[in-house]
């Protein structure tokens, strides 16, 4: 019988092939409960690497990504710096990064058998917290906890491997669909745009304003990130150009604006009065 975890990558993989989408590339960084590297993050990001291939993602290679990163960079990405993170994912061209933190500890579970008798097993309880970042965009799609306890009855390095699988497997399992809706989102050649536009007199016009991109050939799923001072920004999905995205929005009839930057995936406006 399969199990539930096999089922959800199984469906995973899917939902990336019935969408035609190119291998997304995922940046894998996992680290220690030091901030460093460790045995249990080597583990732990040997498992993931493992899932995340047989879900159909493509996983930056590390001596790929030894050739392109900058050692300051890379520590501060292991540290959990999330702008290093972003920097060192679109510099290895990755779509998406997975972030990991994992720890293990020798613990003593107590439980009441036959009799009244108390019982008591000790054992390794590993847990770790994956966070999905869109590399274009720097936003965090989803972040989980995967824990898990290490079987009994062998050797104390055997059992915090253990442990460690199984958290790693517990927390893929719940991270897995969300990393395919961001794939599915991003469409294999688009991109995902901050689109940042200022001038507006209010917020009913901010709405008016994101219904109107919506509306723009080659725009998917359109998310407000903040809205202040007349200021909106706006996470795009975008399949197609962003030069021709910047042109579409100058043509808008119900709120004109002026471009005043495009920056890579960064987009910047406002309104025409």
């Amino acid at each position: 019988m399969l199990s539930i975890r096999s089922l959800l990558v199984a469906a995973v993989a899917l939902l990336l092939s019935s969408q035609a989408l190119a291998a997304p590339r995922v940046l894998l960084l996992v680290r220690g409960a030091s901030g460093q590297e460790s045995r249990e993050s080597q583990v732990a990001e040997s498992s993931l690497t493992a899932a995340l291939t047989k879900a159909g993602f493509e996983v930056v290679d590390k001596e790929q990504l030894a050739a392109v990163k900058d050692t300051a960079i890379a520590a501060a990405a292991l540290r959990g710096d999330a702008q290093a993170a972003v920097q060192l994912a679109l510099t290895s061209k990755a779509d998406l990064i997975l972030t990991g933190a994992v720890s293990s500890d020798y613990v003593t579970q107590r439980s009441v058998g036959a009799f009244g008798i108390s019982i008591s097993v000790q054992l390794y309880r590993a847990s770790i917290t994956l966070k999905a970042i869109v590399a274009q965009t720097g936003q965090v799609a989803h972040s989980v906890i995967g824990t898990a306890d290490g079987s009994p009855g062998i050797s104390n390095d055997q059992a915090r491997e253990g442990a460690v699988i199984g958290a790693s497997g517990s927390a893929f399992a719940q991270i897995s669909p969300k990393l395919a809706e961001v794939a599915a989102a991003k469409g294999g050649s688009g991109v995902q745009v901050r689109l940042t536009v200022s001038g507006l007199g209010s917020f009913s016009e901010a709405t008016a304003l994101t219904k109107s991109v919506e509306g723009v050939k080659g725009v998917g799923a359109v998310s407000r990130r903040s809205f202040g001072n007349g200021t909106i920004e706006l996470d795009v999905a975008l399949s197609g150009s962003v030069d021709d995205f910047a042109g579409a929005l100058e043509g808008l009839k119900e709120l004109p604006l002026e471009i005043m930057s495009v920056d890579g995936p960064a987009v910047v406006a406002k309104v025409k009065r």
